[in-house]
């Protein structure tokens, strides 16, 4: 039987077109408890769900600290990009955090896997992927990102795109002014948005620059047409917000720029599940080395990297290292 989603392009349980019913089904199968149907109920209709206090703060403060000391000091693995040309590198003694970008901090610092395994994000990922996640890249923002509003299928590809969620972890309480994130409530409904047929994310060396700064304004412009409005999120330190891929968001501008958003970023899709294999992370398909996954301690979560090679789970450095 061919399965109904609002897309083409398949989707989540919850992207079904007869997703009630489901709702329902898995409930009554034990699936997940009923403590979920207010966060399904909301992500169904509005494409995220916020859990407040999900992440411990402890560990908010661990990796806030340690990162800040990167950021000071240096690191001799962790991997920053530069905002500017997307270029990777290596994190200098006193690199601009507003121009640069930390992505799988979840490799180097055992406090960011620690915020991944937080048992209230994992229980929900579970629920709306019907299968472990797989975190296959996380981010590190020490100030808002400015970034114009937008989907995730456009620039996070896996090969099923809309089996994707975006996850937000606090570090701090973020303020007014900070470059809060935001969002649109609703606009994962949206009609997809195509850069050629079949195809829903950008491509640089096909699209072209032109695309890339078109899309943005087109994206805003849709929104506005749905009557969608753009809520803003200030979130306590350990709050953690859950979006769906096709959510429109982006971070607000900077109006107070001694503001710091201080925030880890985590995107995931799922595991081998009881109806279908595994989603794929687009790196997979063109770095051979990096398709090893890893399990977060004390969880049914695992983790990759695009820019780092992981040695499997079976495996140490000292087995590499030794003769």
């Amino acid at each position: 039987m061919t399965v109904q989603t609002r897309s083409p392009f398949g989707g989540l349980w919850t992207d079904r077109v007869d997703v009630d019913e489901h709702l329902e089904q898995r409930l009554q199968s034990g699936r997940f408890s009923s403590d979920l149907i207010p966060a399904l109920t909301r992500w169904i209709t509005d494409g995220y769900v916020i859990l407040p206090g999900a992440a411990d703060p402890v560990v908010c403060d661990r990796l806030a600290e340690e990162l800040a000391g990167a950021w000071r000091d240096g690191h001799p693995h962790q991997i920053v990009v530069d905002s500017r040309t997307g270029a990777p590198r290596r994190l200098e003694a006193g690199d601009e955090t507003r121009l640069t970008r930390a992505v799988d901090t979840h490799v180097h610092f055992p406090s960011a896997q620690e915020l991944l395994r937080s048992p209230r994000v994992t229980e929900f990922l579970r629920a709306v992927f019907d299968a472990d996640p797989l975190y296959f890249q996380t981010l590190v923002f020490e100030t808002g990102s400015e970034q114009g509003l937008h989907q995730d299928t456009a620039f996070v590809v896996v090969d099923r795109p809309l089996e994707l969620v975006g996850v937000w972890f606090a570090l701090e309480d973020v303020r007014p002014g900070a470059g809060e994130l935001q969002y649109a409530p609703g606009s994962h409904r949206l009609a997809d948005h195509c850069f050629a047929p079949g195809r829903r994310h950008f491509d640089s060396g096909i699209d072209g620059h032109e695309a890339h700064v078109s899309y943005y304004p087109s994206i805003a412009r849709r929104c506005d047409d749905a009557g969608l409005c753009v809520s803003r999120f200030l979130p306590s330190k350990g709050d953690v917000l859950v979006w769906s891929a096709d959510l429109v968001h982006g971070g607000a501008p900077i109006t107070d720029p001694a503001l710091t958003r201080r925030s880890l970023v985590a995107h995931a899709c799922p595991l081998d599940g009881p109806d279908r294999p595994a989603a794929r992370p687009h790196f997979f398909s063109f770095l051979p080395g990096n398709r090893i996954t890893k399990a977060l301690p004390d969880s049914a979560a695992r983790y990759a990297s695009q820019y780092h090679v992981l040695l499997p789970d079976d495996v140490t450095a000292a087995d590499v290292s030794s003769p």
